[in-house]
């Protein structure tokens, strides 16, 4: 998980911390340019898609073991980040049978 503390309360990032004690703190930079709306990622726990500008955000990832997948700022123009733009194939099992 990613976070910018600075949108956060002191009692706000000590409850981050506590629920996800490998959480990564962004730089106010990259959390104010993409509003960690835009920088919501996709990751499969080793590799990690993100905005190509983020590159402060990709260095924090790949220091942590990450390997960071750049895609094209053109995405940006759309709104969103990479996450807004996937559509998850979960269960296949027909809708008519999950009614």
């Amino acid at each position: 998980m990613v976070f910018w503390p600075g949108a956060f309360t002191a009692t706000g990032r000590r409850r981050v911390a506590e629920l996800f004690p490998e959480v990564l703190a962004v730089e106010e930079d990259d959390a104010e340019r993409f509003g960690l709306n835009g920088l919501n990622v996709i990751s499969d726990g080793r590799h990690v898609v993100l905005p190509a500008a983020a590159q402060r955000t990709a260095l924090l990832l790949a220091a942590h073991g990450f390997e960071p997948v750049p895609v094209t700022d053109e995405l940006a123009k759309g709104g969103g980040g990479p996450k807004c733009r996937v559509l998850e194939l979960g269960d296949a099992t027909p809708l008519s049978a999950a009614a």
